[in-house]
C-alpha cells in the first residue's frame, strides 16, 4: 500500500453557515451538497477549483459524533497543514477578513507560514516554500 497523500479535512461543527463562509472566503473555495447517496449527514462540501472536495464540513451530531461538542478540543491533533502559494496574497486576505494569525519566515529552509483559528477553534498552518 502507499499513500498519496490527505484526501480531505473533516470539521463538525454547531456553526455550519459561519464556517462555510470561512473557509470559503480564505480559501477560494465552493460549496456543494454532500452527495445525496451518503445518507444522514448534513452539511457540506467544499472544492478547490479542480473540483476536488478538501474540506468536509458537517453538522454536529450527538448521536453520531458523542456527546462533547465540537469546537471545545480538537483532541491529540493540534493543526492542519496545508502547502499554499502567494504568501503576500495570503496575508492581505487574513488581515482584510480581520483574522489572528501568527507569521513565522524560516529562511534557513526557506519556508515562510501563516496561522489562523477557524471559527471552531481548528487551527490552520499555511505553508509557503520559497515564495
Amino acid at each position: 500500500m502507499t499513500i498519496a497523500g490527505i484526501d480531505h479535512v473533516n470539521i463538525v461543527t454547531q456553526c455550519l453557515d459561519e464556517t462555510v463562509a470561512f473557509y470559503s472566503e480564505l480559501l477560494g473555495l465552493t460549496r456543494e451538497a454532500i452527495p445525496s447517496e451518503i445518507v444522514g449527514i448534513r452539511g457540506a462540501w467544499l472544492r478547490d477549483d479542480t473540483g476536488a472536495a478538501i474540506i468536509h464540513v458537517n453538522t454536529y451530531d450527538p448521536a453520531r459524533h458523542g456527546p462533547q461538542p465540537p469546537g471545545t478540543s480538537t483532541g491529540p491533533v493540534d493543526h492542519v497543514a496545508l502547502r499554499a502559494w502567494d504568501f503576500d496574497g495570503m496575508l492581505a486576505k487574513v488581515a482584510a477578513m480581520g483574522l489572528d494569525h501568527k507569521v513565522n519566515d524560516f529562511t534557513g529552509i526557506r519556508l515562510r507560514q501563516i496561522f489562523v483559528t477557524d471559527p471552531n477553534h481548528v487551527r490552520l498552518e499555511f505553508n509557503f516554500y520559497a515564495d
